[in-house]
C-alpha cells in the first residue's frame, strides 16, 4: 500500500473518531465528507463507494449528520436576504411558464404561496421540476436553482411553513388565508449555481 493511499484512508477515517468529521450525504455514487480541523481548516472529499458498505461502517456517524447539502451558506445567505425570485415551471408537454414570486426560506427550502387556478400550479401538478433564479443587475450576482416541487393544502405542515411565510411578510399577516385556501409550494433544491456572491 503506497504512502499516498495511507494517508488518504488517514485523514478520510480517523478525524471521526476525535468527532471533527461530518457526513454531508450520498449521492450519485459518492459519499461527500467534510472535515474540519485545527485552525478552522476545512477538508472535504469525495469518496466512491458501495452504499451499503459505507453506511454500515459509517452508522455512528450518519445518525449525527446532516443529509447532502446543495446550497452553500453564503447561497442560502443571499436568498435569506432578499424576497422576489423568478419561478419557471413547465406544463406536462413541455411548455415553459416563468413568473415572480415572493419567498421565504426554510433550511436550504424555498416557500412560496400560490393561489388556486394559477398557471405555475396547473403546471406544478403535471410536472414537479422547477427552477428559480434570485438575482441583482448591479452588482452583478444571482442564485439559480434547479429543484423538485411539493404541494401542500391542509395539515400541521402546512400551518408550519405559513407562519414562516406570516413571520417574513406584513403583507401576508394583514391578509391571512386559512387551509385549503391557498396552496404552498415547498422547492427542494437538487442543483445550484451561483455567482457574484
Amino acid at each position: 500500500m503506497t504512502f499516498t493511499r495511507v494517508w488518504r484512508q488517514f485523514i478520510t477515517f480517523v478525524p471521526f473518531h476525535f468527532g471533527l468529521g461530518q457526513v454531508l450525504g450520498y449521492i450519485g455514487g459518492e459519499w461527500r465528507l467534510e472535515f474540519r480541523f485545527l485552525r478552522g481548516f476545512t477538508l472535504t472529499r469525495k469518496c466512491k463507494c458501495n452504499r451499503k458498505v459505507r453506511t454500515k461502517g459509517f452508522r455512528p456517524v450518519i445518525k449525527r449528520a446532516m443529509l447532502l447539502a446543495v446550497l452553500k451558506e453564503n447561497e442560502i445567505r443571499y436568498l435569506k436576504g432578499r424576497t422576489l425570485c423568478r419561478l419557471a415551471t413547465a406544463s406536462k408537454d413541455g411548455e415553459p411558464h416563468v413568473t415572480p414570486v415572493i419567498y421565504a426560506m426554510e433550511g436550504e427550502d424555498v416557500i412560496v404561496a400560490v393561489d388556486y387556478g394559477e398557471k405555475k400550479l396547473k403546471n406544478l401538478r403535471e410536472n414537479p421540476k422547477v427552477s428559480l433564479v434570485v438575482d441583482e443587475y448591479r452588482p452583478n450576482r444571482a442564485v439559480m436553482i434547479q429543484g423538485e416541487c411539493e404541494i401542500l393544502e391542509r395539515g400541521k405542515e402546512y400551518l408550519r411553513l405559513q407562519k414562516i411565510l406570516f413571520d417574513k411578510f406584513e403583507y401576508y399577516r394583514k391578509n391571512p388565508w386559512k387551509e385549503g385556501e391557498s396552496p404552498i409550494l415547498r422547492i427542494r433544491p437538487t442543483k445550484s449555481v451561483s455567482w457574484g456572491i
